[in-house]
This record gives C-alpha cells, structure tokens and sequence, in this order.
C-alpha cells in the first residue's frame, strides 16, 4: 500500500499509545525500507516477511556517541573479509534498543572520509560480541527506552551486507519516511489530548453548568484545533 495508508494507520494506533507505535513505525518506516530496496535477496527474504507478520521488529542504528547530528562522522567500523564482515564500534540514541530483533547499523566501511566510507549492515540479537548498555528514560515518549549498543569484533555473514561503502546517500532516502512516523505519532498524540479534552469539558460542571460554556474555555479549545488542522 501507499506510503499515505501507512501513516493513516500509525496514526489510529499512536492516538492510543505512541508505545505501541513505536515498535510499528521503527519497523516499518525505515530501516525495512533500505534492506527491502538495497538487501541481498537472502537477507529480504530472512527479515522483511516476519516484519510484515509481526514477528520481528527492526530498529536502525545510526548515531556514534561522537557522531549525533554530524553522522559522516561516525567511527564505528565494519570490515569486509573474504567470508565475513566483523563490526565493532558504539551506537547511542537507538530507540529500541535490546528489545527489537534486528539492527540496520551504520558502520564505515572504508578508509575514505566522510559520507564516502559510510555503508550498512544487519545485525541480529543475541549475536556474539554483541551487547547493551543501561536503559535510559525519556522526560515523555514512555515506554520507549534507548540504549548504548557495543560491538565487540561482532562476526557476521557477507550477504548481511545492506549497502556498501559509499551507498550513504542510499540510506539517507530509505530514511526520509520515518520522519513522516516522527511527525505522525506526534500529531496523534495531539489529536487524542485534543479528544480527551473535548470530552472533559462537556462533563465538568463549574457555577452551574458545563465549562464548555464559558469563552475562555472555547478560545483554547479553537487554539488546539487549529493547531492540530495546520
């Protein structure tokens, strides 16, 4: 289906719990897109069936502890053998990390500078070397926690291989549409804060009535509305 129905149906699941989003939207609005356009046939055909069915949620992995905003200059490194690729490095800010099956990790996968050494591989749980960090908590977004992930000489197989050095700009295409989920589930959090409070005010009563009834209470409830239509 179209990218439109996708973000029609994140949207009815995040107006009752951006948790329950989350795992939806990560799997399906990016990392799945570049292995589904890029991936060795294998790799397809082992990952994008069980996210389709549910049985599997894939998360990316993008950002190095030194390399947030500024990605190109990430140093986690993935070296391409003849009959494996071994990966090592740090990623931080990976929302759904530990609990989700599969990493699409950006990794430099050459010694040329920049966006030009930058490529993709696919990491699975439970891979040996393979490891988490603590937990954190974010101030809202509950029930979504990141983690640091470490890469200890993690092996893995050649057809992991999702783009090779130099395909950065590959990645960055398959991501745009999760900036769609981004801005999706924040505006089914709004429209679902928006319904709450329609239903409240038609149910509280202050001197005698409803305060719906009362200007104050209209003027703020028209701010929402137009916000939310814009």
């Amino acid at each position: 289906m179209s990218h439109l129905d996708a973000v029609i149906a994140l949207e009815e699941v995040g107006k009752i719990s951006a948790a329950v989003a989350f795992p939806v939207f990560e799997s399906c609005f990016g990392p799945i897109l570049a292995v589904a356009h890029f991936g060795p046939e294998t790799l397809r055909r082992r990952s994008v069936p069980k996210v389709c069915a549910g049985e599997m949620i894939v998360v990316v992995a993008m950002s190095d502890p030194n390399a947030g905003s500024a990605l190109t200059d990430l140093q986690t490194k993935a070296e391409v053998m003849s009959n494996k690729i071994v990966v090592n490095g740090q990623k931080r800010w990976c929302s759904g990390a530990g609990h989700s099956d599969g990493y699409v990790v950006y990794c430099r996968l050459s010694d040329e500078p920049g966006a030009n050494g930058i490529g993709a591989v696919f990491l699975e749980k439970g891979a040996d070397g393979f490891s988490f960090g603590k937990r954190e908590h974010h101030m809202g977004f509950r029930g979504i926690h990141p983690a640091d992930m470490y890469f200890d000489n993690v092996e893995v197989p050649l057809d992991n291989l999702i783009v090779p050095a130099g395909g950065f700009r590959k990645l960055m295409e398959a991501f745009d549409l999760e900036r769609c989920g981004n801005t999706t589930m924040s505006l089914a959090i709004a429209q679902s804060a928006f319904d709450f409070v329609l239903e409240y005010v038609q149910q509280r009563h202050q001197f005698g009535k409803p305060i719906i009834d009362f200007q104050a209470v209209q003027l703020q409830l028209a701010d929402m509305k137009m916000k939310l239509d814009a």
